[in-house]
């Protein structure tokens, strides 16, 4: 059975659109037929993210004014045929999608391909909004800092008022060596306190960057363990119980955290 998910961020910069890109390939990897759909209209970036940028020429917008067919707008992976991209547009402003138009094609979508990735823009907006009404779940991306996690916390809030579902956390840039000395909080604590399932939690590496200058994504980027938590996080997305990575704490530094009433220093 098919199944759509969004990808949010109550602010921009934190990696929503890596993330987005780095599932998206670990699932066709996974024998998936997969669509990722770049809903951030008028800012599409998955095009240059998986190296496609000469190859996408109709978009969601044209297929919803009827100038083009479902099929000329889909694009084929060159690498992994089970991976199709599908931009949101350039030139399309929200208003556009905020019409019966979209569920229709939604449903289309779901009789064609087994996961459905919406990468949608920062913050919440009519956009959002939008594509939160068309998809199964959320997944509310955010990085550990304070300004993030307010930002995430507000942003769950408002989409599960919205769809009266409970988004999932998904952390990214998380540095073992920072919650190990107390400066950060561990991914367990920080879902706990927001009160939001966590899918998964990607650890910071110097290669995703370099990567992605070449048109490869997070899944792509060398690094062992980001690509392992990239496919612990699809596994959960399809199911599967798979146990989240356990992060440690030196003993003055729980002492610490304790003491501050479990936040970090």
């Amino acid at each position: 059975m098919s199944k759509a998910w969004l990808l949010a961020s109550g602010k921009g910069g934190v990696g929503k659109s890596s993330i987005a890109a780095g599932l998206a390939v670990s699932l066709a990897k996974r024998q998936q037929h997969v669509l990722l759909l770049d809903a951030d209209v008028g800012l599409r970036s998955l095009d240059l993210m998986l190296g496609m940028q000469d190859n996408v020429l109709y978009e969601l917008h044209d297929c919803l004014s009827h100038a083009c067919t479902l099929e000329e707008a889909l694009v084929q992976h060159p690498q992994y045929p089970l991976l199709s991209l599908f931009s949101a547009g350039q030139s399309a402003k929200p208003k556009d999608f905020d019409k019966p138009e979209l569920a229709e094609l939604m449903a289309q979508l779901r009789t064609r391909f087994d996961v459905i990735i919406v990468d949608g823009s920062a913050g919440i907006g009519r956009n959002l909004k939008c594509f939160a009404a068309v998809v199964d779940e959320i997944i509310v991306v955010a990085t550990a800092d304070e300004v993030s996690l307010r930002d995430a916390e507000k942003t769950a809030a408002l989409l599960r008022t919205q769809t009266n579902r409970t988004p999932f956390l998904m952390l990214n840039r998380v540095s073992p060596g920072l919650i190990a000395t107390g400066t950060l909080e561990a991914p367990q604590e920080i879902s706990a306190r927001l009160d939001l399932p966590l899918l998964g939690a990607i650890p910071d590496s110097s290669r995703v960057y370099p990567a992605m200058l070449q048109g490869q994504t997070m899944a792509e980027c060398g690094s062992d363990e980001v690509a392992s938590a990239l496919r612990s996080a699809a596994r959960r997305m399809q199911g599967e119980e798979v146990p989240l990575r356990a992060y440690s704490r030196s003993a003055l530094a729980a002492l610490w955290y304790r003491l501050k009433g479990g936040r970090p220093r």
